[in-house]
Parts: C-alpha cells; sequence; structure tokens
C-alpha cells in the first residue's frame, strides 16, 4: 500500500496583536494545538499584555476536507483529528471527505469506523475486486480454464454501483477503497 503520511499543521495568531496591526503567530504541529496553543498565548501575553491571550487559527495545512471548520475549534478534538490523520495518512482524509465526518459528530466513532471500513489502496476497483475473491476463496471454486474469463472489472462496477464498498481517487496511486456497509 502507498499511503502518504502528513504532519497536519495550524497556524496560530494572537487576536489581540491582530486587532492592533500586528502579525503575531506561527506554524505548529496540529497534534500538539491542545497543549501548545496555551504555552503560545501564555507566552505573547507575558511579551506583550496588552495584546491579551485571545487566539485565533488563520490556516492550516494537512487536513483535506477533513478541517472540523472556523477560527475557534476545539483544541482537544483538533489534536486528536491531527493525529488521527498523522497515523492513518491521506486514505483517512479521504475517509472524512467522503461526508463519514463533521465537526459535530464523533471522533472517535469515526476513527473506529474508518479502522474497519478501509481496505486498501489499489490500482482500480477491478484490481480490488480481483483481491477479494482470490482472497475469500470464491475464484477457487470456478475450473481454471473458465476462471480467465471472470470480468473482475464489471464486478468491481457492481461492487461500487450495489452500494457495498466506495472508491476514492488518490493522488498518488490508485482509489482507495472503503466498505460501504460499516
Amino acid at each position: 500500500m502507498n499511503v502518504t503520511h502528513e504532519v497536519p499543521r495550524i497556524w496560530v495568531g494572537s487576536m489581540g496583536a491582530y486587532n492592533n496591526g500586528v502579525l503575531l503567530g506561527e506554524w505548529i504541529d496540529a497534534t500538539e494545538a491542545d497543549t501548545k496553543v496555551n504555552e503560545l498565548t501564555t507566552e505573547w501575553h507575558k511579551e506583550n499584555p496588552e495584546f491579551g491571550d485571545e487566539w485565533f487559527i488563520a490556516d492550516h495545512e494537512g487536513f483535506g476536507n477533513a478541517w472540523p471548520g472556523g477560527e475557534w475549534p476545539d483544541l482537544d478534538n483538533l489534536a486528536k483529528l491531527a493525529g488521527a490523520l498523522e497515523e492513518h495518512g491521506e486514505a483517512f482524509k479521504a475517509y472524512l471527505g467522503n461526508g463519514h465526518y463533521s465537526a459535530d459528530r464523533d471522533l472517535d466513532e469515526a476513527i473506529e469506523m474508518f479502522e474497519v471500513a478501509f481496505l486498501g489502496n489499489y490500482e482500480n476497483v477491478a484490481e480490488f475486486a480481483e483481491d477479494f475473491l482470490e482472497n475469500t476463496g470464491a475464484l477457487a471454486e470456478i475450473p481454471d480454464y473458465l476462471a480467465n474469463y471472470f470480468d473482475f472489472k464489471a464486478y468491481g462496477r457492481d461492487l461500487e454501483l450495489g452500494g457495498d464498498i466506495f472508491a476514492v481517487k488518490n493522488e498518488s496511486f490508485g482509489v482507495y477503497i472503503f466498505d460501504n456497509h460499516v
């Protein structure tokens, strides 16, 4: 499996500084958002008490369509989401971006569902169909002289159109395949 892992990052800024025409902030690893944001705001407040300790997130990288939205997301949830994206990579991002998570849904449930639903990274749906049939032993029941006539592309298409699986194209290679019954 060729799966890319990018560390999600956020740019955290001082709202008080911004409101006073000063751009004060920095990029941080989003997996540490729950602790690092408080450390930064405490540091900024000590250096510039007039700016206060209010923060905002002005930019983000590595979240794709999984960004929970807004400038003030729940930091504990954001760190957990970033950790899951870092652990599971692009496949998890594709799963979440396909409507399997939103900020108002339970992230732990989405992670568990992904871990069960993700079936792999394949060149195309036909390759998945062939792999699936071989691994389940379904092809073993077909005599060799007939097995060569099996249309894996059509079977894969039927799995997808029938709602058994869904495929999401990925940026690096082929498609991610997910079980649609999870």
